[in-house]
């Protein structure tokens, strides 16, 4: 099974975790196993398998109006696409709603790939006056 993971960084945080579980776990039973992220591998928290591919795209950056922001996704979208292209994954899946967003616009027409896209949250603090 060849899977690629795509969060936007590896930084402390429970989906980074969850990925680097996921990742860490799938590696042992000797899948083929690729985590990347929008950020720079010098932010990652979590340590990964060695026989897992760890790439990052570097592409975080601060958008300062829609026309940026908008340029800076395509720029994105184009460089996860042209990664899904090359290394051809049975799954892709995606963490988080940013993630989710650009796993989908990169991998429209690539067709075999299975995508899934993971969303983590906590919609309920311990100060919610919302009872279950």
């Amino acid at each position: 099974m060849k899977i690629l993971i795509f969060i936007h960084s590896l930084s402390c945080g429970g989906a980074e975790r969850v990925a680097t579980t996921l990742a860490n776990y799938w590696s042992s039973k000797n899948w083929d196993i690729t985590v990347v992220t929008l950020a720079s591998s010098n932010l990652d928290c979590y340590a990964l398998n060695p026989e897992i591919k760890r790439i990052s795209l570097d592409l975080v950056s601060e958008s300062k109006s829609f026309l940026i922001g908008f340029k800076n996704n395509i720029r994105r979208i184009c460089a996860l696409r042209k990664l899904l292209r090359i290394s051809n994954p049975d799954i892709a899946l995606s963490m988080i709603s940013t993630a989710n967003i650009l796993l989908a616009f990169s991998s429209m027409g690539l067709g075999k790939i299975l995508k899934i896209g993971s969303e983590r949250n906590k919609p309920l603090t311990p100060n919610s006056s919302t009872k279950i």
